[in-house]
């Protein structure tokens, strides 16, 4: 009866996760890593009337050119940075994860920097070191917005913890009842919208 039991309530939760991912996925994850970041996105002026391709293009060549002037020997946080960021924008975390680690041996504790390196580890399939990251800029800085924001993101989006995720946006409402995410979401509006869902997908 036990192992019968075991099973139902198993059903149960995939139901309810597999629904909540369903909703998280269409209504969230297409915006929480790419618009409440720590740091300002890279721009560049792409020629051609912004055309996408033009756009990568300028985008590599500034790569290319900060790569050379680091093998010249450039060692600043700053340059580390600048070169994470432009690894962030064009999807390659793992180099991204590597410039922002020489960025932080140079200057520790950057807020901005720590939180776009917990974004690009979980963009590498590391939500756990995502969290440590996001964590670890929440101990100096309690009021820091994006970290608790996409602390959350990792918790429901890749870990499945739909409680954990609303308790941390819960947390950034009790800093500033008037928070948002990255694209103007109301957080309170965010929080009811998976609340709701979660009860939704545990009906029968």
């Amino acid at each position: 009866m036990s192992n019968s039991k075991d099973g139902a309530s198993a059903a149960v939760r995939n139901r309810v996760l597999a629904a909540v991912a369903i909703f998280f996925l269409g209504f969230v994850a297409g915006v929480a890593f790419t618009v409440y970041r720590g740091a300002v996105p890279t721009q560049v002026a792409a020629e051609g009337g912004g055309h996408p391709a033009a756009h990568d293009e300028d985008m590599h060549r500034l790569i290319a050119e900060l790569e050379k002037e680091i093998a010249a020997g450039a060692d600043s946080a700053e340059v580390w940075t600048r070169l994470g960021n432009l690894y962030f924008d064009t999807g390659q975390p793992q180099k991204a994860i590597a410039a922002y680690e020489k960025s932080l041996a140079k200057k520790p504790g950057d807020a901005n920097v720590l939180t776009d390196l917990g974004v690009m580890y979980r963009k590498a399939g590391k939500p756990h070191q995502a969290i440590a990251k996001f964590e670890e800029v929440m101990r100096q800085d309690p009021g820091h917005l994006p970290s608790r924001y996409n602390k959350g993101i990792v918790l429901a989006g890749d870990l499945g913890d739909f409680q954990g995720a609303i308790a941390s946006w819960e947390e950034m409402l009790r800093i500033d009842p008037q928070a948002t995410n990255g694209s103007g979401m109301a957080i309170g509006e965010l929080i009811e919208k998976l609340k709701k869902e979660a009860a939704a997908a545990k009906k029968p």
